[in-house]
């Protein structure tokens, strides 16, 4: 029969542990791209074909979000040519750019958790 002097020093001979940081994951199309595909082929077709719409629409957003980024710390209009902005001009323009963003649809829900969510 052990006692609690005997648990404490067994606990005392255990490594101590150790607290891992909690860090923020922000998928990427290169890590995303080859599950949604094996989904589309073997499984969940609907959700993997939302998802790889989803992300062609927001890699389209930031390319456009680059360009007006672009315009603004060149200061030039879309064609290229050289324009004068004052501030507020350059901030309109930054939030056409980050309003685009928001029009991006949210992530798609898989049909297995929709089907037993109701």
């Amino acid at each position: 029969m052990s006692t609690s002097d005997d648990s404490s020093a067994e606990r005392a001979n255990e490594p101590p542990i150790t607290r891992i940081e909690t860090i923020k994951i922000v998928p990427t199309w290169a890590g995303l791209l080859m599950p949604l595909l094996a989904l589309y082929e073997d499984g969940d077709r609907a959700y993997a074909r939302a998802e790889l719409i989803r992300m062609a629409m927001f890699a389209d957003t930031a390319a456009d979000a680059a360009d007006a980024l672009h315009q603004i710390a060149h200061q030039t209009d879309m064609q290229g040519n050289a324009v004068e902005r004052n501030r507020e001009q350059m901030r309109e323009l930054a939030r056409e750019a980050l309003d685009a963003f928001a029009r991006v649809p949210k992530p798609a829900t898989p049909s297995h958790q929709s089907d037993n969510d109701g």
